[in-house]
């Protein structure tokens, strides 16, 4: 989870399986580097050899990933020497790497064999209006970016690169917030805010969001009681909350990412951040504890009403 627009989506592995240079098993080499009808017309109008060996690579690689890569035959050694002694047994090793032009018109051909586009404006510009759609569902930007990548899949568009996707997701997220947070504004009264923004007062840490954070160690009376207090501390909010959410057009799957971030983050960390963002994250918290409040008090009951029925039945 990330307050930053700089949102860190993906692991470094993540990454890498995605833009680096795939790594194929000697087992899948000769399917993905076999020279079909279409790679064979584009062949043989190459004089140069080199130029060969890189097509089958890159056509290979996008086989296995339906993406595109800068390399140096050194750095896929092992690939380049299978195409080699697979399809020009009397070739050595290439001691220069292909002119960059031949490198991307090799792009362009395998691109027009499959049917496949690069991204560009108009593209982009549908991305961007896609993301935005998907942020009304769920503001996760893992599930964004996933859904981002399996419309590119879908449109046969060659996927942008890491950077591109992160500013796509990171604005459409932005913009989502944006939104409820100008209209929850405008559907709180000043007492209500106050009300919000005094879960993260600094001279009752523990009494405020801390202490409604905090689950209840088992289902005693005295736990319970405890629970109900809670409940009763947050009853105005909640019932203010039964109101707005209704009112923000939100996904239930956004009120739980935005009670996710309440609980993750620390109460110092909630006190920095744009004080309207943390009354969205504290109206979907207050709303979510309330009702499990209430599943808690709901199940002690249920369990105690259990135990005095069995006791009854013991002593008739």
């Amino acid at each position: 989870m990330a307050i930053s627009d700089h949102l860190s989506i993906l692991s470094q592995e993540e990454i890498s399986s995605l833009y680096d240079v795939p790594k194929i098993d000697e087992e899948d080499r000769q399917l993905l580097f076999e020279i079909t009808p279409e790679d064979e017309a584009y062949l043989n109008k190459q004089t140069v050899v080199n130029n060969k060996i890189n097509y089958l690579l890159q056509v290979g690689y996008f086989r296995a990933t339906r993406n595109f890569y800068k390399f140096t035959f050194q750095q896929v050694k092992d690939d380049t020497l299978y195409i080699i002694n697979q399809h020009f047994p009397e070739t050595n090793f290439p001691k220069k790497d292909i002119d960059i032009n031949k490198h991307y018109a090799a792009q362009k051909m395998i691109c027009d064999i499959y049917k496949y586009k690069r991204s560009n404006a108009e593209f982009i510009a549908n991305f961007n209006r896609y993301a935005k759609r998907l942020t009304t569902r769920d503001l996760q930007p893992k599930f964004i970016f996933d859904e981002l990548l399996e419309f590119c899949e879908q449109h046969k568009i060659i996927r942008p690169k890491y950077s591109t996707l992160q500013g796509i997701v990171s604005k459409a997220i932005s913009r989502e917030e944006n939104r409820l947070t100008l209209k929850l504004e405008r559907l709180l009264n000043k007492i209500e805010k106050a009300n919000l923004d005094s879960l993260l007062a600094k001279e009752d840490l523990f009494h405020n969001l801390t202490l409604l954070k905090k689950d209840p160690k088992n289902f005693n009376t005295k736990e319970m009681q405890k629970e109900l207090s809670k409940q009763r501390k947050i009853l105005a909010l909640f019932n203010k909350a039964k109101m707005v959410i209704p009112l923000l057009s939100i996904s239930r799957q956004n009120i739980q990412y935005y009670t996710g971030l309440a609980e993750f983050y620390d109460i110092n960390i909630l006190q920095k951040i744009n004080r309207k963002k943390a009354r969205l994250y504290l109206i979907c918290f207050v709303w979510q504890r309330f009702v499990k409040l209430n599943d808690h008090l709901t199940s002690f009951f249920i369990h105690k009403m259990g135990t005095y029925e069995d006791s009854a039945k013991t002593h008739a």
